[in-house]
């Protein structure tokens, strides 16, 4: 038998075994019987795992029908694999109470270089993006979301649209949205439907085969789709091909996708929700940079001209999870500001990104700086001409970076991973095993990081990359528990893990509702600032429910393309900063004539009832976060708040007060969550104070 088999968790020693039974009998190190193996394979893991090292093997395995295995038999009504027990499909292969379903629109957010379906924007032939669409010509102004909904019951009359945040697709908010859908239908007076934003760079994920692979509850059809070559694998007759990975040049167009463009496409969603039978009251909501997002959605004037259509208008209210929204700038941009970004805007970023130099807003290369442009005609609003420098056209452009931490191949990743976990979670991760070509963490250009990871199973190599113990950036964590058989060094306030003790071939990773090490969960103490973390740390999300949000059907965890480049367009209308202090536009759409670019003039009118939730151990472990876009906008004016009491009552840094449900604006602290699990933790009112709260500013704010 191949000696893939002892890549996939059995040993070395198995590596000989020549039948299920020998196999069998290896795994459990005892002699196998014939009703030895049925019991074996009576396990859905085992089940799962048999099935894929038998056919690297070369033979058939033949699995006993069993709820959770993957496979719908007997009297099954459904069997996705997962542990997620309010989708689709419960826990007990009987009909969940949740659905979701992918939608894409026509978004009016055009831009002079993005693919439109017409000949004007083609592609070359033979690129990467004519192999993933089949064509030069194919249209990417797009709007996208995941509809989370229960079959069944009606017209919504609420819908909930959530934006995801860096580097975030659809798929994060799954748990957070299925739960949420679940409660309203304990509700008469509540219709829910949960709309999860996609960007559209989505689009340009090749996923096709992950999407396949994963009906098929099949990890190692996911690998090969993305990395079959580097594998050393033969393509699998299920695929036609395999996935392509786009180099920034190739979509420079990326550079035109600014926070605007964005906006237009929210508020095609959002105009969508509002179309419906009712019709339905609009919320709107993000997590982490999402929140920014959001914030700025409701602060655009979506008139050019001198009527307001201001985004906040056609919502009911905003919700903030584990991010603090925007702010207004601290100081106003200068000229040279003002310049940059029309520069940037009308072209200039485009042709920089393109061609990976210095260029001009008609793209005319400018090696020696502003002076190299300054004979061109002016862009409209512009005083002078100015050079813009190149950037990456989306974050983790260059796969070959050292250290890198999100690309489009980590993302693929998670999709093979998250296959995995949900089919054979204790088994060696599959980009750490050698297929013959060696293994995928040291051969596959783009996962940087992950070579530094010591052999794992697959919910350990989750662990390590998202969990609040190992993982060095806060946006990236989530309590999912601790992995202990093995050296865990302490790295600047992270712990590095090493390699497993022996006798164990790799290390292992201990769930939430297992016993817990007492340095997994240590105390913090109090906040020394409003962005300190504080309070007892837990462990409150399941692995098993995380795999099931890196990939589920067509929408996935991950924005692979992430937009850094068009996002920085407009940053230094904020002094410098693309993701804070831009919620006023207003020097350069009003005092520039500008509006094209972007139009925040509407903040200081935002009157919607807002609520935020934070995490003691996430990027808003305090009230004192949420302070600065309090400060930013205007007094509630809802009938739920008293139009009276203000949205800050007292301006404390750490302990700031707010005005609550009478000013409108509520702050929910979830003591001792990390970034993500605001969104993918346990529905448990004994530590989860995120669905009791939110569903009562939902309830009280519809008709």
């Amino acid at each position: 038998m191949s000696d893939a088999l002892a890549g996939l968790g059995f040993g070395a020693d198995c590596s000989s075994a020549g039948t299920i039974d020998e196999l069998l009998s290896c795994a459990s190190g005892a002699a196998a019987t014939a009703a030895d193996a049925a019991v074996a394979a009576a396990e859905p893991r085992t089940c799962a795992l048999l099935e894929m090292s038998s056919r690297l093997a070369g033979f058939e395995s033949t699995c006993v029908p069993l709820c959770g295995n993957g496979k719908v038999e007997g009297a099954e009504v459904c069997d996705d694999g997962n542990r997620d027990d309010v989708d689709s499909c419960r826990n007990d292969c009987t009909v969940g109470p949740t659905a979701f379903e992918t939608v894409s629109l026509a978004s009016g957010a055009a831009t002079a270089h993005t693919p439109d379906g017409t000949s004007a924007t083609a592609v070359p032939a033979g690129s990467t993006l004519d192999t993933q669409f089949g064509s030069t010509v194919f249209d990417l102004n797009r709007a996208l979301y995941t509809r989370f909904y229960a079959p069944g019951a009606g017209d919504p009359n609420a819908v909930l649209i959530l934006i995801p945040g860096f580097a975030g697709g659809s798929q994060s908010f799954k748990f957070l949205a299925e739960n949420l859908i679940a409660r309203s239908l304990a509700d008469p007076a509540l219709t829910l439907e949960v709309w999860a934003f996609d960007r559209r760079t989505d689009l340009l994920e090749d996923d096709a085969g992950a999407v396949l692979a994963d009906a098929e509850n099949d990890p190692l059809l996911a690998a090969d789709w993305y990395f079959g070559a580097e594998m050393g694998l033969s393509l699998d007759p299920r695929l036609s091909r395999r996935a392509v990975f786009h180099d920034g040049s190739d979509v420079a167009f990326i550079a035109e996708f600014t926070p605007n463009v964005f906006s237009r496409d929210i508020d095609v969603v959002v105009e969508a929700a509002r179309a419906l039978p009712g019709p339905p009251r609009v919320f709107l909501g993000g997590h982490s940079l999402g929140t920014t997002f959001a914030a700025r959605y409701a602060a655009t004037d979506f008139d050019p001209g001198p009527g307001v259509v201001a985004g906040y208008s056609k919502l009911a209210g905003l919700l903030l999870f584990e991010g603090g929204g925007d702010s207004l700038p601290a100081s106003p941009p200068t000229d040279d500001d003002l310049d940059l970004v029309i520069a940037k805007a009308d072209g200039g970023l485009y042709f920089a990104v393109k061609n990976g130099d210095a260029r001009c807003w008609d793209g005319t290369p400018c090696p020696g700086g502003d002076v190299d442009c300054a004979g061109l005609p002016l862009p409209p609003g512009a005083l002078t001409n100015k050079c813009v420098q190149p950037v990456e056209a989306y974050t983790g452009a260059d796969p070959n970076a050292p250290l890198v931490l999100v690309t489009p191949q980590v993302h693929a990743a998670g999709d093979i991973i998250g296959i995995q976990g949900r089919v054979d979670p204790d088994g060696l991760a599959l980009l750490q095993q050698d297929f013959g070509a060696g293994k995928l963490v040291n051969t596959v250009a783009g996962l940087g990081v992950l070579d530094k990871l010591p052999p794992a199973s697959a919910e350990a190599a989750v662990g390590f990359f998202l969990d609040d113990d190992f993982s060095p950036v806060s946006a990236f964590q989530a309590s999912l528990g601790y992995s202990d058989n093995g050296l865990n060094t302490n790295l600047f306030g992270f712990i590095l893990p090493q390699a497993a003790f022996p006798p164990d071939p790799y290390r292992l990773w201990i769930n939430i509702d297992q016993p817990m090490p007492a340095q997994a969960v240590p105390n913090n103490g109090l906040p020394g600032g409003p962005s300190a973390v504080n309070g007892q740390e837990k462990e409150v999300s399941r692995a098993s429910v995380l795999f099931s949000l890196l990939r589920t059907g067509e929408p996935n965890f991950g924005d692979w393309y992430f937009a850094s480049s068009g996002l920085s367009v407009t940053e230094e209308l904020s002094g410098g900063g693309v993701f804070s202090g831009g919620l006023d536009s207003s020097a350069l759409s009003v005092g520039r004539g500008r509006p094209d670019i972007e139009n925040l003039t509407q903040a200081s009118a935002i009157d919607i009832p807002v609520i935020c939730f934070g995490g003691t151990n996430g990027l808003t472990p305090t009230p004192g976060a949420f302070k600065a876009f309090a400060e930013s906008i205007g007094a509630c004016a809802a009938p739920s708040c008293d139009g009276t009491t203000p949205r800050v009552v007292n301006p404390l840094s750490i302990n700031t007060v707010y005005g609550d449900v009478a000013g409108g604006f509520e702050v929910h602290l979830s003591e001792g969550y990390a970034h993500i699990d605001i969104v993918s933790a346990e529905d448990d009112p004994s530590h989860n104070n995120v669905y009791d709260p939110l569903m009562a500013f939902l309830g009280r704010n519809i008709p």
